[in-house]
């Protein structure tokens, strides 16, 4: 049954509905837009190391979620569903992350017809060695020009620093060695296993009837009953880094890092919610650009507007990180947790905290008026079992002390490691 929904908070309405065969679905209608966008996420990602298929364990070589996105635009006969829907008048694209796959595409009329061609080629695509032969040398060419990004290399660079043995540790498009080992069989396998109803949420946006479009849906992968597919278990992986620094000289303008260390953060509901929220204030408030933080490190010229931050809580592990150009990395650190030791000491300020949720909250909102957005967050929550619409919410009741807390057990000094890439001469480690 379809049910509604009210956000007060933010002025939305949503749809939902948990398909017969599993599918999760939500439809945020947005009247007198002409552009309407649907996103199909599976629960499929880089991390994914194992699947279970007729009683067997399946090892997964690294970009193999990755290889079967490309080749889930195959149908029948050869024919190109990006082309099929390009022709219609649809923007269609897809992207592997660690812990998901997805499928978008946007138009301006037909929207109704295009997402029967989009959900046709997702659930019943033609996967053939031919055309695995054919795809794996662009997949390789996207391999080798990754290796010319620095941001990329120093990024892998410290989740082998942090990550002893869980996969999220291997890049998400594979190498040249695991993409050689790839077939048409074991992505035929990986598809029948993932790509399935339970294990799936569709999100759709725009000037659109509720009802009409989970009829819609309902009718076209209606005879697509499957059950959700057995997890296996990734490696826990926790505690101190495996190494603590790693370097690699490339040519670039100037010296860069990123530090990050290991998090234990909840991976499901409504937990999972707040702790992302947390810990994305929690360092804003800590060395984002309006902190004295920032602002110190940025007149010594340790820092400059390269300097960013990030949690991540993805495909079963959870780690910060932060980074940039320096001359100092080691100063850097030193400045960090020297302010972290003094937030938990002293406590927050709370006419700063109160001013940085206010902005945490603009910025939500901001990205409501974003199509692409909406569909990528309430997708994701759906997956993982909470309410993305309740985020303004749940920025609102975040105390000042949680913050704290989450500074005081993330910032530990000896569970941080450091990968830099050097612009000069520099001995790889």
């Amino acid at each position: 049954m379809l049910n509604k929904r009210e956000y007060p908070p933010i002025g939305e309405t949503v749809f939902y509905d948990r398909l017969e065969n599993g599918l999760r679905l939500c439809v945020v209608p947005r009247r007198g837009f002409t552009t309407s966008l649907a996103m199909l996420t599976v629960d499929f990602g880089s991390t994914e190391s194992a699947v279970k298929y007729k009683g067997k364990t399946i090892p997964l070589p690294s970009g193999t979620a990755h290889f079967l996105e490309h080749r889930v635009f195959e149908m029948a006969g050869g024919v190109s569903a990006m082309s099929v829907l390009t022709d219609m008048g649809a923007n269609v694209n897809a992207f592997t992350a660690s812990d998901l796959t997805a499928y978008h595409f946007d138009c301006s009329s037909g929207f109704m017809d295009a997402l029967e061609v989009f959900l046709s080629f997702i659930f019943h695509p033609e996967i053939t060695e031919e055309g695995v032969l054919k795809e794996e040398p662009i997949i390789l060419r996207e391999i080798a020009m990754s290796r010319d990004e620095p941001e990329t290399e120093l990024y892998y660079g410290l989740l082998r620093c942090l990550f002893k043995r869980h996969p999220i540790r291997e890049p998400i498009l594979g190498t040249e060695e695991t993409v050689g080992t790839i077939d048409s069989e074991l992505l035929n396998i990986c598809h029948s296993v993932f790509y399935v109803p339970a294990n799936m949420a569709l999100t759709v946006v725009g000037d659109l009837d509720p009802i009409q479009v989970r009829d819609h849906v309902e009718r076209v992968i209606a005879s697509d009953y499957y059950n959700p597919p057995e997890r296996i278990p990734g490696p826990r992986d926790m505690g101190k880094p495996v190494s603590v620094h790693r370097k690699k000289a490339m040519e670039i303008s100037g010296d860069m890092f990123l530090a990050g260390a290991k998090t234990d953060s909840p991976q499901n509901g409504k937990a999972l919610q707040r702790e992302e929220i947390v810990s994305a204030l929690a360092l804003c408030y800590l060395m984002g650009e309006a902190s004295p933080l920032y602002n110190r490190m940025y007149e010594e010229g340790i820092v400059n507007e390269t300097f960013s931050f990030e949690s991540e809580i993805t495909g079963g592990v959870s780690f910060i990180s932060l980074g940039g150009e320096s001359p100092d990395p080691e100063k850097v650190l030193d400045a960090v947790f020297a302010e972290a030791e003094a937030v938990v000491k002293a406590g927050l300020d709370e006419k700063r905290f109160s001013r940085l949720r206010k902005a945490a909250i603009g910025d939500e909102l901001r990205d409501l008026n974003s199509f692409e957005c909406i569909a990528d967050g309430a997708s994701w929550a759906m997956l993982r079992g909470y309410d993305f619409f309740d985020t303004v919410s749940v920025i609102k009741s975040v105390e000042a002390e949680e913050i704290r807390e989450y500074i005081a057990k993330s910032f530990v000094r000896d569970r941080f490691a450091v990968s830099e890439i050097l612009a000069k001469e520099g001995q790889e480690q």
